[in-house]
């Protein structure tokens, strides 16, 4: 995978999640149960991680680079 798709691929997985937490904060889907959970146990670790990748990506893809 190049360093192009993969931060595409982490940008979108990023606003993908981002906007399920836009769902829950401002929709009623916060007082259904399983959604609740699936963002505080899913969603809002993935958006930290993503984000973290995001910004670390240069560091990143010369750690990948020199693992091959």
């Amino acid at each position: 995978m190049t360093n192009k798709r993969f931060r595409q691929t982490v940008r979108w997985l990023h606003v993908t999640v981002g906007v399920m937490l836009i769902f829950f904060i401002y929709s009623p889907l916060s007082d259904v149960g399983w959604y609740a959970v699936t963002v505080q146990v899913l969603a809002i670790p993935l958006v930290s991680l993503s984000g973290i990748v995001l910004r670390q990506q240069p560091k990143l893809s010369v750690w990948r680079r020199r693992r091959q």
